[in-house]
Parts: C-alpha cells; structure tokens; sequence
C-alpha cells in the first residue's frame, strides 16, 4: 500500500469544502463501487484537479473505505460529501455517472480526516510521472523521488498553517525533517468518523436488536467520552437510538462476561413501564464483523460498575 495517492477531483466538491472549513471528516466518494485498499490508514489523499488547473489542491488523512448506496452516503456524511443539499450531492453524482441515478445505487466512500485545501494558484505540482489519463489515481510511496518531493510539498505547505499538536498534519511537518521513511500516523477519529467506524463494524445493524434503519441508529459510546472514551471500534456499539441513549443514562448495559444485555429494574421503578426493554434482558450482543475488534472488556466493565443503574 502506498503512502501517499492523488486522485482526480471533482471541482464543485473541491470549492464547496474549500469555503467550509469547519467540516472536518469529508467523503471523498466515487460515483461507481470500486474497491479502495491503495492507501495505507493515515497516508495521505491529495485531491488533483484536472486541467485547465493541473494541480494538487488539497488533501487529507485516509481512515476507512466502505461502498454504500446513494442514500445511506447521505445519511453519514451530510456536508461532509461537497454538497449543500440532499439533491444537490444527488445532481453532482448524476453528472458523474452514466445512466439515471437511484437511491439504492452503490458507490464507494473514502472517509478523509483533517482535510486541509489549498487555492489554485498555490497549488502542488503534479508528480512529473504521473498519467494524466488515470481515472483512478496513483500511488507513490514517499521513499520514491517523486513521493519524497510531494511528501515535503505538502509539509511546507501545513508547516506555513496552524496546525494542532500531535495532529495527523503536525507528525507529517515533523516528519519531512527526518531521514529515511517516514512514519505517518492514524488521524485522531472525529465523531463522524466514529460513526462510520463503528457502523461497518457492525454492519450498519443495531448490535442488539438487529434493526437496519440507518436514521434510528446511532454510534454509542461504552466508556462515556466525559470519562476519556476514546473514538474507537472496541469502545462502540451501534444501538437504536432508543437503545443508546437508555445505555448512556445507564438503564442498560452489557456483561462484561459473556456480552449479553442488562437491563436495570429502575427502568420500572423511573417510568412504570418497559415491557419492550425487559423482553430485551439477556439477549447476547451481535459480533462485529470479521477484521473489526470486539467490544474491549475494561470499557464494558467501567460501564457496568460505574454507569448501569441497579
């Protein structure tokens, strides 16, 4: 896998992100489903421009692949996709792809954190071997000529920002000053990030009910984020959102043991009610999916002894 990848960008998605900076997880997606396995997590994704531009104009630190319908990339990613509205992300794909779009239709999601942007007249140099009639872009590992020269193009360009301590963008400025091959890290995880995370882990399904709606499920945290919890796989489960937030104010939790369901008395004694809950009680939890961690057994336990209500 490589350690930096260009690739060819739409230049409406560009300019829209470009003017919101305040969005920090973006979908860098392809209006087809391909798989995506060219980039190392943490490696860079710099966005290229086609001509009459012929530059890189910005990047990010790649996190998580995953190809999803139509909908369900608007369901995650919002803004986050280079788009105002539901309908414009929807024209923009149209105008990429051949045929009528439908909702249902797969197309593929990179998610990219701490994106950083650049205007067009200061823009990075293509690498002088790159072809300009890839359609899917290119890797370069930065120990090559070409990659080591856009590896320290970049850096120059976060070293002249503010860029945040211990940042994805702060270990690449650090980086460029050393000899040998870099080592690039994992961006921190942003709520979104978290979400997607979490959502492939678990197949986009509640992890005790098997619900599928994507808009009644939410990323929940087993170690409360006030208490230190950290934006990771083995510290989320993906609940309904009236699962989540029962299991936030500690009517439910999960035995540390053996993964199943608890659900506290005090839902009865708070509320005079919870039928529905208490059919819910002992219900073992769904397993992520093959290559993602299982629920990590200190967070289970901090939220069964200091969180579950008895």
């Amino acid at each position: 896998m490589a350690d930096i990848y260009v690739a060819p960008t739409d230049y409406q998605w560009y300019r829209y992100l470009s003017q919101h900076p305040e969005i920090e997880e973006i979908n860098f997606w392809k209006p087809t489903p391909q798989s995506f396995r060219a980039l190392r997590p943490g490696g860079i994704f710099c966005f290229l421009l086609r001509a009459p531009y012929r530059r890189i104009v910005g990047g990010g630190f790649f996190l998580h692949s995953s190809i999803m319908s139509v909908e369900m990339a608007w369901e995650l990613y919002r803004e986050g996709n280079g788009a105002p509205s539901r309908e414009a992300f929807y024209r923009r794909l149209e105008a990429n792809r051949s045929g009528e779009l439908r909702l249902s239709d797969s197309i593929t999601c990179i998610l990219l954190e701490e994106p950083f942007f650049l205007e067009v007249e200061e823009g990075i140099a293509v690498p002088a071997d790159y072809a300009w009639n890839l359609q899917r872009g290119r890797g370069y590992d930065v120990e090559s000529l070409e990659g080591r020269k856009l590896f320290e193009a970049i850096a120059e360009i976060l070293k002249s920002r503010r860029v945040t301590p211990n940042s994805a963008q702060s270990n690449v400025v650090a980086a460029a000053q050393t000899r040998g091959k870099p080592k690039l890290i994992v961006p921190r995880i942003g709520q979104q990030g978290f979400r997607v995370l979490v959502g492939s882990a678990y197949e986009y399904r509640c992890a005790v009910t098997g619900e599928r709606a994507l808009p009644a499920l939410e990323a929940a945290h087993i170690l409360p984020v006030a208490a230190g919890g950290p934006h990771l796989v083995e510290n989320g489960l993906m609940l309904r959102a009236d699962l989540h937030r029962l299991f936030d104010a500690g009517y439910l939790s999960v035995d540390p043991d053996d993964r199943r369901l608890l659900v506290s008395r005090r839902i009865r004694e708070d509320f005079h009610n919870g039928r529905e809950y208490y059919q819910l009680h002992g219900r073992e939890l769904r397993s992520p999916a093959r290559g993602y961690h299982e629920p990590a057994r200190e967070f289970l336990t901090y939220h069964r002894e200091k969180v579950f209500l008895e």
